[in-house]
């Protein structure tokens, strides 16, 4: 490549359009921002709009497709076989259509393991990185690439440990996941839109704990939160935001709380809804590469309760008030002892917007990723 020639980057996911949480925000936020930079980039995703230049829909079968169904009978779960038919496709796209990428920004794992077995179909040989964001260690990754990312420090730290060990292993940067500032002008904490929204999700009490996540036992420890939350006053409620995965969790939410226990769902584009609503977000998973609504919910101006562990030490920089043992009644007790308390929720307020800005947005990353991709 020359040296005047900006290099040529594709993001790959292929959950996109269909899904815009997790790994599918990090990749159309991280497309967005890089061509606001005026980098050579292009988004493929599964569905959506194709955008000359710019964004290419590859339209391949969904892991809800009948054939991912059938084929996942005799080979793999439907969700990898959509990663395996999206992977496959970007490949037959860029030879059909003479594509050339120098880097290749990849979040889904099953989406690096297929690329990497058969990108010596790519025209040309292009560096994948991969942004490792799930809780996994780095035996299950090293593999999959040629360079990884990193979101956090504690799992940067464990890959440069294993990578020790190891004659050869992909080249490590630590770059957290950001958040863009969708909430700065939606946030205004004004009794109207707090009483209409409250009446639009069908919140009856004074205080609400909100919960952003896949509905679930593992990993997020959604039972245990139900747990805690029977503990409080009946002058709280839980809103649960996102998908269920175990239903059951509904059913058990009803019997504890009755009308304080309401699930939604929200398009991303509305989940700040459910922040302005709420008092804190209560989060209780263990097994996290990072988790995007604690900074999510902290841009808001929303304080966060998390469980101790290395990983929500350093997403706060070890801020006591914002941690929990995950213990029986130990986040019910954070709830009585720290939300009520006005002076130090005005506290948690601007420590959390302040530690966003300085260290989970796109001016705080920036220099990183364009030094990368360099």
């Amino acid at each position: 490549m020359k040296n005047s020639e900006k290099p040529k980057i594709a993001v790959l996911c292929s959950g996109l359009d269909s899904k815009l949480r997790g790994y599918e925000a990090h990749q159309r936020s991280l497309f967005e921002n890089l061509k606001n930079e005026k980098c050579d980039v292009v988004l493929f995703k599964r569905t959506g709009k194709r955008i000359k230049n710019s964004e290419v829909p590859l339209k391949t079968p969904s892991e809800s497709s009948f054939i991912s169904k059938i084929v996942s009978f005799f080979y793999e779960d439907p969700n990898q076989l959509q990663k395996a038919f999206f992977s496959v496709a970007f490949v037959i796209y860029t030879i059909i259509f003479k594509k050339e990428f120098d880097y290749l920004l990849i979040i889904e794992p099953g989406v690096a393991r297929v690329i990497k077995r058969i990108r010596k179909l790519l025209l040309k040989n292009p560096v994948i990185l991969y942004t490792h964001g799930i809780g996994n260690g780095p035996e299950y990754y090293f593999n999959l690439c040629d360079q990884v990312i990193e979101v956090n420090e504690p799992a940067f730290l464990k890959a440069k440990h294993y990578a020790c060990k190891l004659e050869s292993s992909p080249k490590l940067h630590c770059i957290p996941h950001f958040v863009d500032k969708i909430y700065e002008n939606q946030s205004e904490r004004d009794s109207t839109t707090i009483n209409t929204i409250k009446n639009e999700f069908g919140i009856l009490t004074k205080h609400v704990a909100v919960h952003v996540g896949l509905v679930c036992k593992n990993p997020k420890n959604v039972d245990y939160i139900l747990q805690e939350i029977e503990q409080l006053p009946d002058e709280w409620s839980l809103l649960l935001v996102g998908e269920v995965k175990d239903k059951e969790l509904l059913g058990i939410g009803n019997s504890k709380l009755g009308a304080r226990f309401i699930h939604i769902t929200l398009p991303r584009q509305e989940v700040w809804k459910a922040y302005v609503v709420s008092d804190v977000m209560v989060f209780a998973s263990i097994n996290e590469g990072f988790g995007m609504v604690i900074i999510e919910s902290l841009s808001s101006g929303l304080p966060v309760l998390l469980p101790d562990i290395p990983l929500y030490r350093w997403i706060t920089n070890s801020d006591e008030n914002s941690l929990y043992e995950l213990k029986t009644n130990r986040l019910s007790s954070a709830l009585k002892d720290r939300v009520l308390d006005a002076g130090l929720v005005a506290k948690q307020k601007a420590f959390g917007k302040e530690l966003v800005e300085k260290n989970y947005t796109w001016d705080s990353v920036r220099e990183r990723y364009l030094s990368l991709l360099e």
